[in-house]
């Protein structure tokens, strides 16, 4: 929404949320990675001699932290992961003079090793914390910042890591204490209370929303008319909403929905850079194309830009051993 805020925005809410979706899996085909974090185990077949290290490369799964392995049911402790630079790591290399090395898989090589632990690249920065109690069935979650969090944010909490689907207005509990003109120039929103609304966060005030770039004690600076909303005066006291009552799926990405407490910790999963920013771009590109009758053909750019991500992320093929 960011990248394209235009008129149309408001309005293309769910085209949008498909064209990310898209861009998603096609930024993971194109660098042949997933990088969301993921808990569990993992099968693979055992691996050829190569050179003079058995080597089990983990294709588009890296692993951030191993818990268990085992081959052939025989818990194995003796490996190294690579690249020695990790995590995440990519590859798992058997060590020939450990006291528990195998020389083989057993009755078969067929998926005989077992790979338990924390798949994918734990990025995670704070995105506040619980406005409410939870339990462990709901899908309404309040937080208390909605700056760091989107349609598709993968949170965590506690243990639990949940995946958002949709995002409403509250109240912030704070409210302007001035008028406001229908002026893009006037940015300095003033408000009961500074504190009451966070830097990042995009805040509505009757049908008008606002990007709150800045603050300084109980003064918001702002963008106007953001997402596609009109520019509008408004009266004292009006109430300043925010984001900030989640919708979301519980217990992805292999945990489980558990109880968390008021003011339990929030944080957001961030990936790389670089797939963010081609994640968006191809996005960027499928909302261009179907506006423009798929009649758009400008690939210098996002070609530039493949070539980093790739560079910096890409994998150069799937095949497991």
């Amino acid at each position: 929404m960011s990248a394209t805020d235009n008129k149309a925005s408001a309005r293309m809410g769910a085209d949008i949320d498909r064209d990310i979706e898209s861009a998603t899996r096609a930024a993971e085909g194109f660098l042949r990675r997933r990088f969301y974090p993921w808990s569990g185990t993992r099968r693979f077949d055992w691996p050829g001699l190569a050179s003079t290290a058995w080597r089990l490369r983990l294709g588009d799964h890296d692993i951030n932290t191993v818990t268990t392995l085992t081959v052939g049911g025989t818990v194995v402790t003796g490996y190294f992961l690579e690249p020695d630079s990790g995590p995440p790591y990519s590859v798992i290399e058997f060590d020939r003079t450990a006291s528990d090395w195998v020389s083989s898989s057993g009755i078969t090589s067929q998926r005989a090793v077992a790979v338990a632990g924390q798949w994918g690249e734990y990025n995670l920065a704070p995105a506040g914390a619980l406005a409410e109690v939870l339990d462990a069935v709901e899908t309404g979650v309040d937080v208390t910042d909605s700056s760091a969090i989107g349609i598709g944010s993968l949170l965590t909490v506690g243990t639990e890591r949940m995946i958002v689907t949709g995002k409403a207005q509250i109240t912030t509990g704070t409210t302007t204490t001035a008028g406001l003109d229908a002026k893009a120039s006037t940015t300095a929103v003033p408000v009961a209370s500074g504190a009451a609304v966070n830097v990042g966060e995009r805040i509505l005030i009757d049908a008008e929303t606002m990007q709150v770039v800045d603050k300084a004690g109980n003064t918001l600076v702002v963008d106007r008319a953001a997402d596609g909303s009109v520019l509008a005066a408004h009266l004292t006291a009006a109430t300043v909403y925010a984001p900030r009552s989640l919708t979301v799926v519980r217990g992805v990405t292999g945990t489980t929905a558990a109880i968390a407490s008021l003011s339990a910790p929030v944080t957001v999963w961030v990936p790389p850079g670089l797939v963010n920013a081609l994640t968006v771009a191809y996005a960027v590109r499928a909302a261009q194309q179907r506006s423009g009758g798929y009649t758009v053909d400008d690939e210098k750019a996002l070609a530039a830009l493949q070539a980093r991500a790739f560079t910096a992320h890409g994998r150069a093929s799937m095949v497991f051993a």
